[in-house]
């Protein structure tokens, strides 16, 4: 574990959090996005259609995200 006076500088903090997700496989993310379609909608067949339409708003986020760092993952390696 790194010592507080080595991650007290944010940018580096950034670098590494933004390193991190670099790693996570895409296959994650695409999870995540067909959960957030599921359980929109499983909120909106009870209902809840204000709660659904919040919730169906992280697909495409989801999807963004992994397409950014699936970039960054490539700009990297070249």
């Amino acid at each position: 574990m790194k010592k507080t006076s080595e991650m007290a500088n944010p940018m580096e903090r950034a670098q590494e959090f933004t390193k991190n997700l670099e790693n996570v496989p895409s296959g994650y993310y695409l999870t995540g996005t067909f959960g957030s379609i599921l359980l929109a909608l499983g909120l909106f067949l009870m209902g809840r259609k204000m709660t659904s339409v919040f919730v169906g708003l992280w697909v495409p986020t989801i999807l963004l995200l992994s397409l950014f760092f699936k970039l960054m993952r490539s700009s990297h390696q070249m």
